[in-house]
């Protein structure tokens, strides 16, 4: 019997744990742009729209992958190639979404 292709032979990006990141650095630079603003003013805080804006980014990422999902095929026995082939029109149109292709 045929083993099934082997979907990812490297461990998983922490893609949350760099997200958090990219969005702390974010939140740093929108603070330093305030304080050369002149505004020098403690209660402000870019901290509480950390939580809502993940929230809204990381929503709009997975409607993304959502509709870049390729058409199923029911009832058929996908053969290696046909797989890769779904797996490349996936990522294709994951790029043609975010402008990269």
């Amino acid at each position: 019997m045929a083993q099934p292709p082997k979907i990812r032979s490297k461990p998983m990006t922490n893609y949350n744990e760099r997200f958090d990141k990219v969005l702390i650095s974010f939140a740093g630079a929108i603070r330093r742009e305030v304080l050369a603003l002149g505004s020098n003013d403690p209660s402000y805080d870019v901290q509480p729209l950390f939580s809502p804006t993940k929230q809204a980014l990381t929503s709009l990422i997975k409607e993304l992958v959502e509709e870049a999902k390729p058409a199923h095929v029911h009832g058929t026995t996908v053969s290696s190639g046909q797989f890769n082939r779904g797996v490349s029109e996936f990522e294709q149109n994951l790029l043609k979404a975010l402008g990269e292709v």
